[in-house]
């Protein structure tokens, strides 16, 4: 009976010792969301029990940048909290007279610009945070001056396991420009490569909205033509 009497009695003490450890957690006679918080730690800061706090923030993000109407920029698309993966399908978001032009290799696995989707492949599972990609953006003259909000959207895999991966709105902001005759591929020089480029347009090689027109108007009278041809050679010389 003696032997029964301490079970019962370390078993009663063990109960009292963690309903106090769970107790101090508390702050009023109901287990609410804040005591929730303060068992999952301070990583936990939204007020709600999400896949965030179990699995991480895994996102692919572009750095805020500040452009110029009729130039182009290229920009570092990087993966943070990394969970894994294959490949990557992101499509971008942008306003009106700013896209995506064309796509580069970052630090891992192959990029390519897909009917305006940037996919990147990998031949292994990629654990680190990298940069996936370099995303040359061309900005029209038509742009937006000032804040102009971007949203990209993603789809990762790792193998045939679709991957929770989210994508990071970012702001270009836009800077008023004015266009450099001559400058057809929008590098912010007038060079021999813009005629190469200019007469591509010409032939139909290449039409407005290709990576490489920017800025084809070279007598900016609001038609591509032949003159346009003539005028960047003038200009190409120092006659112009």
């Amino acid at each position: 009976m003696k032997k029964l009497a301490c079970i019962l009695f370390s078993i009663l003490l063990v109960f009292t010792f963690s309903l106090t450890a769970f107790a101090d957690g508390l702050d009023d006679t109901e287990i609410n969301i804040d005591d929730i918080t303060g068992l999952f730690g301070p990583d936990y800061d939204d007020g709600e029990l999400g896949a965030g706090d179990i699995f991480g923030n895994p996102t692919l993000s572009f750095e805020d940048v500040t452009a110029k109407q009729n130039r182009k920029v290229t920009l570092d698309l990087s993966i943070a909290e990394n969970p894994g993966f294959t490949e990557l399908r992101v499509t971008v978001d942008a306003p009106a007279g700013i896209t995506v032009t064309a796509v580069a290799n970052g630090e891992v696995g192959t990029a390519v610009l897909d009917n305006g989707v940037i996919v990147v492949t990998a031949n292994e599972t990629v654990t680190e945070d990298k940069i996936v990609a370099k995303v040359t953006f061309a900005v029209a003259g038509n742009a937006v001056l000032g804040a102009n909000d971007i949203s990209i959207d993603v789809v990762a895999k790792d193998g045939d396991k679709r991957v929770l991966v989210k994508g990071s709105d970012f702001k270009m902001t836009v800077e008023e420009s004015t266009a450099i005759p001559g400058d057809v591929n929008g590098n912010g020089e007038v060079e021999i490569n813009d005629l190469a480029v200019l007469k591509l347009r010409l032939v139909g090689a290449l039409a407005d909205g290709d990576a490489e027109i920017v800025n084809p108007d070279v007598n900016e009278n609001g038609v591509v033509e032949i003159n346009d041809l003539a005028q960047l050679k003038l200009i190409l010389v120092g006659a112009a």
